[in-house]
């Protein structure tokens, strides 16, 4: 290549040292300690937020359940720790004669299930520290439903398995 010609690195004879002190920072004087803007540091981000804590209460309905109609189901969930819960899954199994339907679009909490015949999977991406939510399973409840358990389990990232609490369900 000849020299100055675009596109190619520099030719013989020309200079290709480094600018003095390129790549040097700091050295003798510099000061020590935390650098303003670390954790911490007053003006700086807040310190890193501690492991999430689940709590999780019975499942309850959210009005009488009747056979051969439909009703919900909702089981309270807390995050008692001082992180963020991630990725939360809530695998719950019905009595038999409930079905599950998809729901979750109006849901407050942003839970979102979907299921076949006696099982129910509800996720949410997040559930803040010191926050509470609800899964709420949406069901129908076949002419042959009758009083039953509901069990099941909540992951969540980074956490052991939570079981739901078992309960019995009442049917009218």
């Amino acid at each position: 290549g000849g020299p100055g010609v675009p596109g190619q690195g520099p030719s013989e004879g020309q200079d290709q040292t480094p600018d003095a002190g390129a790549g040097n920072s700091g050295g003798a004087g510099a000061p020590s300690g935390p650098a303003p803007g670390s954790p911490g540091v007053p003006g700086g981000p807040a310190a890193p937020a501690g492991p999430p804590a689940l709590r999780v209460d019975p499942p309850a309905a959210a009005v009488p359940l009747h056979a051969g109609r439909p009703g919900e189901l909702r089981i309270p969930v807390r995050n008692t720790g001082s992180g963020p819960a991630t990725d939360l899954v809530a695998v719950v199994t019905l009595p038999a004669g409930f079905i599950v339907r998809a729901g979750g679009t109006d849901d407050p909490d942003g839970w979102r299930c979907s299921g076949t015949a006696e099982v129910a999977t509800c996720r949410v991406s997040e559930l803040p520290a010191g926050t509470d939510g609800t899964v709420r399973i949406r069901v129908v409840l076949a002419g042959t439903a009758t009083d039953g358990e509901v069990t099941g389990r909540l992951t969540a990232t980074g956490l052991d398995p939570q079981p739901i609490p078992s309960t019995t369900v009442s049917v009218d």
